[in-house]
Order: C-alpha cells, then structure tokens, then sequence
C-alpha cells in the first residue's frame, strides 16, 4: 500500500493502529523522518502495549539517519566551496 493510502484509512478510521504503523514505516523508507516519528509516536498514544517496538523502530530510525548524513557529507566533502 502506498501511504496515500494509509492516510485514507487514516481518515476513515483514527485510531486505526496498524494504519498508523505501517504509515511510520512507509515514510521512514523513504527519508520521511518527522513524519515517520510524529506516526511512531501516534501507534504509542493508541496502543501503549507497543512502546517497546515503537523504540526499538525508533533507535533504528535514528541509527539509518546518522548512517546517511555520515554517507551525505562524505560525498560533499571537498566539493564545497571548490
């Protein structure tokens, strides 16, 4: 599914808790950060029973962000200001 179409379900049913996940990862995969964490963090509100994957998606989350800004600055490195 595309996240297009979580954001229907989304808006048909709101506290759809899956929705909501699998929303989190669709935009996580592709570089949709803040929106992937607004997301998360909405799974823990409707299911509390879930923060501990949450977390964990989350720590991953982060870890994947540091991995490309280390990746992004090394292809810039030298060509700034060149």
């Amino acid at each position: 599914m595309s996240i297009y179409m979580y954001i229907q379900l989304i808006l048909l049913i709101a506290d759809n808790v899956k929705a909501y996940y699998r929303r989190a990862k669709a935009n996580a995969a592709v570089w949709r950060t803040d929106e992937a964490k607004y997301d998360y963090q909405k799974v823990c509100e409707l299911d509390p029973s879930l923060e501990n994957k949450v977390k964990s998606e989350l720590r991953h989350l982060d870890i994947e962000i540091k991995k490309k800004d280390a990746e992004d600055r090394r292809k810039l490195q030298g060509k700034l200001f060149s």
